[in-house]
């Protein structure tokens, strides 16, 4: 009965432990998220004066990249 208390006990303290990380790892997840939002407002804002400087014709001539550039994000 003493090894069944002491398994229970480690199950316990693993399960802790994991709950402990999945909280943390949520936490990361939202600061990335934050990052990404902040990373894409500065990338739109960056191509739009783009299109500024350059008409209609920068935007244009690499929109195939830009595309690219999105999905990365």
């Amino acid at each position: 009965m003493k090894e069944a208390m002491e398994i229970l006990d480690q199950i316990e303290s693993r399960i802790k432990k994991a709950m402990q990380t999945i909280e943390e790892l949520q936490n990361r997840v939202k600061e990335l998220e934050q990052q990404k939002s902040q990373y894409e407002e500065k990338l739109s804002s960056l191509l739009s004066h783009l299109d500024g400087f350059g008409g209609t014709d920068a935007h244009h001539s690499g929109e195939g990249e830009h595309h690219g550039e999105h999905s990365h994000f």
